[in-house]
């Protein structure tokens, strides 16, 4: 069985803090060697998720009235659920569209389609990612810790 897109999302914001705190070589392993040197990673610190999904309500209407209020406040569909607003490689900021890591039980939505493309324009480095893993190396080449 694979995992949700929220426990994907729940594991890279669990390895992205331990990064932020022990840095990209000691979260890689289970104990740090004695004497190890720490290098954190604090810009970690500043990426978040963007609550554009999720559920709306029990019923069709308090679906439809939540929608209406979120779209007043802003929310936009296809707008990818990650943001980190560090500069790095040449961009402004990197936004991640997390999906579960089985491609077949996940989706590009055509507002996704749309909206990533327009980010890149505006200078971001913006991507879809199947899975946690794939993520976590999406956001090593950005930090210039491993290359693609």
């Amino acid at each position: 069985m694979s995992k949700l897109e929220h426990s994907e999302q729940v594991e890279l914001f669990k390895w992205a803090a331990k990064v932020a705190y022990l840095g990209f070589e000691l979260a890689e392993v289970e104990k740090s060697p004695p004497n190890s040197f720490r290098k954190p990673v604090l810009e970690l610190k500043l990426m978040f998720a963007i609550p554009n999904g999720g559920s709306r309500g029990d019923s069709a209407l308090s679906r439809q009235i939540r929608g209406n209020q979120l779209k007043a406040e802003g929310v936009k569909s296809g707008v990818p659920d990650i943001f980190l607003p560090v500069g790095k490689r040449g961009y402004n900021g990197l936004f991640i569209e997390l999906k579960r890591a089985d491609k077949g039980k996940s989706r590009v939505s055509e507002n996704q389609d749309d909206f990533i493309p327009r980010l890149r324009e505006q200078g971001f480095c913006a991507e879809v990612c199947y899975g946690a893993e794939r993520a976590k190396e999406l956001i090593k080449w950005y930090f210039g810790v491993i290359e693609q």
